[in-house]
């Protein structure tokens, strides 16, 4: 793609990081707790400038990123970009809030049950061991990115017996100018973000002046890198387009950053 590097991190807590243990209470230490890392490892390698890529969460906070340091992103790619709208159903809700993690930690025999049967089977999935490695990850006990993404929903009591939950600081409040192209990428069978969020954050970001594209992938759910690779990198690669020919233009080598 014309990339001289590529740079594939984990969050703190999620993937194969450290799980640093989260002591937080409010939605701010919970972005902190993300973000800090990220910040402290892209200023360690000393890149002027880069394409950054982020996935679900990770795309909430490369916006963030992006928004806080605009002269270092020359190209910004939102995934799936999660916490998007202030109102958020409960369900999905209590899922991000008692989170498979804690489940997995205490929930003995029943909780592999219930992974085993709740975790997609198809095999795009099952590549590199990767239900065994999301098996071992949900299994560590302290709280940790888990219970940092957890800070960013509140539930509210509207009735005897109703209740109702929201983003604490949804992406869609925080759309501004920045100063490089974004890519939008979302599967239109994503049950956790649906299509139609990610399209009113798409003309949020063009309604203040941003030069943003949308790509929607057909059949992809929340995962179009794992469930359709080959479309999803047609999608990076449409939009890397404009950033190769500048950086062949101007003979500097680029980076692309996957959060």
């Amino acid at each position: 793609m014309g990339y001289s590097s590529i740079f594939v991190p984990d969050l703190p807590g999620w993937g194969c990081s450290s799980r640093p243990t989260f002591r937080g209470q409010q939605v701010g230490h919970a972005v902190e707790f993300f973000l800090t890392p990220l910040v402290t490892w892209l200023d360690s390698l000393s890149l002027a400038q880069f394409t950054l890529c982020g996935h679900s969460l990770g795309a909430y906070l490369a916006h963030e990123y992006t928004s806080r340091h605009p002269a270092r992103v020359r190209r910004l790619i939102l995934a799936s970009p999660a916490a998007i709208t202030r109102h958020t159903p409960v369900s999905l809700a209590a899922w991000f809030s008692f989170t498979p993690q804690r489940f997995m930690t205490h929930g003995g025999l029943l909780a592999h049950i219930f992974f085993a049967m709740r975790y997609p089977t198809d095999p795009a999935y099952n590549v590199l061991g990767m239900r065994e490695l999301t098996l071992f990850v949900n299994s560590v006990a302290h709280q940790s990115g888990d219970a940092a993404a957890a800070k960013m929903l509140r539930f509210c009591r509207v009735g005897p017996t109703r209740w109702q939950a929201e983003c604490v600081r949804p992406l869609l409040e925080r759309v501004a100018r920045l100063e490089c192209p974004v890519d939008l990428i979302t599967g239109d069978n994503d049950a956790l973000v649906h299509v139609e969020a990610v399209r009113t954050l798409h003309k949020a970001l063009v309604a203040v002046g941003n030069e943003a594209r949308l790509n929607v992938i057909s059949g992809a759910d929340h995962s179009p890198h794992i469930c359709a690779p080959d479309r999803f990198a047609k999608a990076i690669m449409r939009g890397m387009e404009p950033a190769i020919a500048g950086a062949k233009a101007v003979a500097s080598p680029s980076r692309l950053i996957k959060a």
